[in-house]
């Protein structure tokens, strides 16, 4: 089968026969993209030099012979936006007090309608006249969603406060609006800006005044649904320049009348003037290519974007993919930056003609950390502060950060280390320049954001391209609020304008635009035409679009003004959807099944259609997107003699093993590895709550200030019921001292509790409250350590196998002394079992088996044992939270339920058990594996390192 040409091949073809000089010729497109890829066809064509013609999008044409210009980017729209706003606060009567930021959403609905009443021609004071008369006004904005609805209601309270919306003052309000419509349209004439259908309309009275001079061939390409301004423009040049139109349709759709596709070709070829543009016979490339239909449904957004790419890996695995022939077509911009990550490594030249909003950038998150980081400022002890995470949040963000990577990573460290929680606006701002306009509470947001924005964009060397496209954008309007003097009174105020303009920007991704695999948005596409087109979210509700444009003015009379309406949408998505396939060889559809996406996963109407009117059968494919786990790969460290070398040096000739350490090879050898070998440290959170970590920590702090304040006034460590009045008066008073240390507090500075903190604050003094309660009945009693660690002389050295030495110690709560008995106590503020199994059950690798907290008090004991080398009796003790209160309590441990009343009978073999497995960590033939007992890894701080 022969190919036919593609649209823009036609046109050149044309363009050769037509016009022997192209360079009097001005060809004018719907879009610049096309435009672009006419000059590509003609240059392929052109054999020898010549000038190329002028080529034109409708817009920049008409701009090309006005002296007022169109607005076209978000910098122009606020600046008429805020002549609006003037225009409105200056009308007599008004009674219009609102502030800019307010206005602005309701100023672009308002600045849309206008610019609809002019380009459709429609008699301003007839259509105002119309909505004044409007009877059911609620019912007449029945089209929009609750809130939309709501927010019109809210705009017209604004000129009236004191009515309600009702038909009356309604009416009032549209006398005012035509009033302010003329103001409004004069000062947009005097200050050279406009919307489009404004200066359309003026272009139209110059070229019907006889004022148009340009003796230039015009050629219109590739235009639909037009504007009653655009019909009339392209009639004049049709008919009083003799020029022509090419148009872009199929038979397919031009002759069926019930396709809506085809109806403004229809009422064109109908039409005196502009049926003379229309070729006898009728494209017929719809039916007649030999094409392929795909249709594959995929459970989420995420899987569509790996369809595409896996389908482009095959393409390109069989020799099938040619870059500059294959389109992916997206409805919806939010599939963007998931299918750009999803496209195939091999595939070098990519085009993307669509923008991403600038609210889904790095400029927008950093608005929104510095708004916050204000708003949420509060005052300790009469200094501004700013909460931790908001802190580290702001200093993280990609901007700052790489901006000075050495000050922000020595502020965020200093802040971890030392647990800081409220931090000072002063120390932060004292650090540089840079930091100091980030955290200068005398400006203003808008003037913040510009010295920052603009010291980023000059100064920073690490930016890529499309990072400096956004802060250049951003500070475009900042310049713009600049220039215009827009007045906003507070940060709340200029946040609220900034979120609305950025939600308005589109940044468009630099390319290549003629070269390799194309992604367009859905008006891109026009006139372009590609072998294979790939249509992603092919769902009701996406293609075509649901939503419509906020109006003022009611359906019902936009569609009898013949204003564009949600019908004319309909009409153009359909034309859009067809003509993008009509030429292509192999189509494929991608649709989200899942139901709970707002179509409820329902399929495009347009697939139905094909499906049902068409020729063309589609294969239907259906994919889960779960996710099938791999099987899990257990991870092996062997040990060779660096590792031995690394053991010996780390817990005989520069330390020690703690019970920590046992703990950690018991649970998991691997986790041992990641933190004694490869020394991975854990990390830490930093909060305002007193964390489940945190209460163990000051609790024992407590109790070993509260003891040792006691005994370093005393002759003698021994503690008797007199001490214990002063020890209860002390608890409130410590337990405050030790919180203010924790969170990095100053003396002299208040300590703030608050939620959660106030709760744990009572169990803390309640838990405390106990053990001295416990010690008070127990004494007379002497303190013989407290916190007793390497220092303090407990720590042995064991000999294990090979030759192997060792070193262990630890931290000992508390040792204490009464009627020849040492008592080792260790605080616990968990619900620590106190019996075992057996001796050998402590050396289990199976968390469920072992009791960790009884491991460590016969650790402690082989240390006590050995610093005193006496066989006193030795009881070994837990004060566990949960038990205290009970009216049996005994820190007593058991081994089968049989009380342990002295640990030496079991010293040996524990200590015999211990060399066994220590022995192991130093076996160069048994390597680092993880613990097939899932439930250690639970709360592992190495977990995400390895496969469990």
């Amino acid at each position: 089968m022969i190919k036919k040409k593609f649209f823009l091949e036609e046109v050149v073809d044309y363009t050769f026969r037509k016009y022997k000089d192209f360079k009097n010729l001005k060809v004018i497109f719907p879009n610049r993209r096309a435009g672009l890829y006419f000059q590509k066809a003609l240059s392929k064509k052109i054999k020898k030099p010549v000038w190329s013609p002028s080529v034109f999008t409708m817009e920049d044409f008409v701009q090309n012979y006005s002296d007022i210009k169109i607005s076209n980017d978000v910098t122009d729209s606020i600046q008429l936006n805020h002549i609006l706003y003037q225009t409105i606060s200056m009308h007599n009567g008004s009674g219009f007090t609102d502030s800019f930021e307010d206005f602005f959403y309701w100023g672009q609905v308002m600045i849309k309608d206008f610019d609809d009443i002019e380009l459709e021609l429609v008699d301003e004071s007839k259509i105002f006249k119309a909505v004044k008369n409007q009877k059911e006004i609620d019912k007449s904005f029945d089209f929009l969603d609750k809130e939309n609805f709501d927010r019109i209601k809210s705009f017209w309270k604004k000129f009236f406060p004191k009515m309600t919306i009702n038909q009356k003052n309604f009416k009032e309000t549209w006398e005012i609006i035509l009033d302010i419509f003329i103001k409004y349209r004069g000062c947009l004439i005097d200050k050279k800006i406009a919307y489009k259908g404004l200066v359309y309309k003026e272009f139209l009275s110059m070229i019907n005044s006889g004022k148009f001079k340009d003796k230039s061939d015009f050629l219109f390409v590739g235009f639909n649904v037009l504007s009653k301004s655009e019909k009339k423009i392209l009639k004049y040049f049709i008919d009083k320049k003799s020029s022509m139109a090419f148009w872009d349709f199929d038979k397919y759709y031009f002759e069926d009348f019930n396709q809506e596709s085809g109806d403004s070709f229809r009422e064109f070829s109908n039409d005196k003037i502009l049926k003379s543009t229309f070729p006898e016979v009728k494209p017929n490339n719809f039916i007649d290519n030999d094409k392929k239909f795909s249709s594959i449904g995929i459970s989420s957004n995420i899987g569509q974007s790996k369809v595409i790419g896996n389908i482009l890996s095959k393409l390109i695995k069989n020799k099938r993919f040619d870059e500059d022939k294959v389109l992916i077509l997206l409805p919806d911009e939010n599939l963007l930056l998931p299918v750009l990550n999803s496209i195939p490594t091999q595939i070098n030249n990519i085009n993307v003609t669509m923008g991403l909003s600038l609210q889904e950038t790095s400029i927008s998150s950093l608005i929104k950390l510095l708004y916050r980081i204000d708003k949420r400022k509060y005052k300790r002890d009469f200094k501004y502060c700013h909460y931790f995470k908001d802190v580290i949040e702001l200093l993280t963000h990609p901007y700052i950060y790489q901006f000075d990577e050495s000050i922000t990573t020595e502020i965020i460290t200093d802040i971890k280390e030392k647990k800081k929680i409220d931090i000072r606006n002063e120390e932060l701002s004292g650090y540089s320049i840079f930091l100091e306009n980030i955290f200068d509470l005398q400006s203003n947001l808008i003037l913040k954001l510009k010295k920052i924005t603009e010291y980023i964009f000059n100064k920073s060397k690490n930016l890529s391209v499309l990072d400096k496209e956004y802060i250049k954008s951003f500070l475009d309007i900042i310049y713009k609020i600049d220039g215009i003097n827009i007045k906003l009174n507070s940060y709340e105020n200029e946040f609220k304008l900034l979120n609305q303009i950025l939600r308005m920007i589109r940044i468009p991704f630099s390319g290549e635009p003629l070269k390799g695999l194309q992604i367009m948005g859905v008006f891109e596409s026009r006139n372009l035409d590609f072998d294979d087109v790939f249509i992603l979210n092919m769902n009701e509700g996406n293609f075509p679009k649901s939503s419509f444009n906020v109006s003022f003015i009611p359906f019902n009379i936009r569609k009898a003004f013949n204003l564009d309406t949600s019908d004319n949408h309909d009409k153009i998505y359909s034309y859009l959807f067809y003509r993008v396939i009509q030429r292509a060889r192999n189509i494929t559809f991608i649709h989200n099944t899942s139901s709970s996406i707002k179509s409820n996963g329902e399929v495009s109407r347009y697939i139905r259609q094909i499906e049902s009117e068409s020729k063309f059968k589609i294969k239907n494919y259906f994919i889960s997107d779960k996710l099938i786990p791999e099987e899990r790969k257990k991870i092996i460290i062997e040990k060779d003699k660096n590792t031995i070398e690394k053991l010996k040096t780390r817990f005989f000739s520069n330390g020690y093993i703690s019970p920590t350490g046992v703990k950690d090879y018991l649970e998991c050898p691997l986790r041992f590895y990641y933190k004694y070998i490869a020394n991975i440290r854990e990390t830490y959170p930093i909060s305002s709550d007193i964390l489940k970590s945190d209460f163990g920590k000051i609790s024992h702090k407590v109790l070993e200030d509260i003891y040792s304040d006691i005994i370093k006034n005393k002759a003698n460590p021994v503690l008797d019921k007199n001490d214990f009045f002063k020890i209860k008066a002390s608890i409130k008073g410590m337990i405050n001292r030790t919180l203010k240390s924790h969170f990095n507090l100053r003396k002299n500075n208040e300590l703030y509790l608050e939620g959660n903190n106030i709760i744990l604050y009572e169990i803390m003094n309640n838990y405390i409250s106990h053990i001295i309660k416990i010690d008070e009945k127990y004494s007379p009693f002497k303190i013989i350590d407290l916190e007793g660690d390497k220092k303090s002389g407990y720590h042995k050295t064991l000999h294990l196998n090979k030759n192997y030495k060792i070193n262990i110690s630890g931290i000992i709560d508390r040792i204490d002394f009464k009627n020849d008995t040492f008592r080792i106590i260790d605080y616990k503020t968990g619900g620590d079992i106190k019996n075992i199994k057996s001796i050998e059950s402590l050396f289990s690798n199976k968390k469920k088996d072992r009791n960790d907290a009884v491991f460590q008090l016969f650790f402690y004991s082989i240390l006590l044992k050995n610093k005193f080398k006496e066989s006193t009796r030795i009881i070994p003790g837990l004060m566990n939270i949960r038990d205290l209160n009970k009216s049996n309590f005994s820190i007593n441990i058991s081994i089968n339920n049989q009380i342990v009343e002295d640990v030496n009978p079991y010293i040996d073999e524990f200590e015999s058990l211990l060399i066994t497995k220590l022995s192991e960590i130093f076996d160069i033939d048994k390597p680092f594996t993880e613990n097939d007992d899932i439930n250690s890894c639970t709360y592992c701080a190495y977990k995400n390192l390895h496969s469990g």
